[in-house]
């Protein structure tokens, strides 16, 4: 039943399209945490990538935009491979949340595990691979940054 609502409420919001509870194809990454497949955006369930324009520092104190570091890194693990999402929810701009898979591996924790996305604010999924980045430096980690709910909230105070 939750599934058939929300299958309504994306084709309502005005989406074109039903959307099924599965999406596999090639992808077109937006973000760090956004993609498109065959015309549907998805966010990546429980992630939280910097945006765009958001400057990070690395550890010598040069600065550098990490949300294009976040994008590069989903573009180099996806490539031109299969992606497959399952969808989870609506987010608060009603787009469908999704966890993403390229074969068996979850694109949402890898970017977690790389250090180019947090888990979303108040989220315990993915409390582990952020913790094992924090300790190796990967990733944003590597240096100081202001998580990007903050930046877009122009609230930042430094990690």
């Amino acid at each position: 039943m939750r599934r058939l609502l929300l299958v309504l409420l994306m084709t309502v919001a005005g989406y074109g399209q039903s959307v099924a509870d599965e999406l596999t194809g090639r992808s077109i990454i937006l973000a760090g945490d956004t993609i498109k497949i065959g015309g549907q955006v998805i966010r990546l369930a429980d992630i939280d990538a910097p945006e765009s324009y958001q400057i990070c520092y690395h550890a010598n104190g040069a600065d550098y935009l990490c949300g294009d570091e976040s994008h590069l890194f989903l573009l180099d693990f996806i490539g031109q491979k299969q992606v497959s999402c399952t969808y989870e929810r609506l987010d608060e701009r009603d787009q469908p949340l999704a966890t993403c898979f390229v074969g068996s591996a979850n694109i949402n924790r890898a970017m977690v595990s790389a250090g180019w996305a947090l888990p979303e604010h108040g989220s315990k999924t993915y409390e582990v691979e952020k913790t094992a980045a924090k300790k190796a430096k990967h990733g944003m980690w590597g240096g100081k940054f202001c998580p990007p709910r903050l930046v877009r909230s122009h609230k930042c105070t430094l990690e």
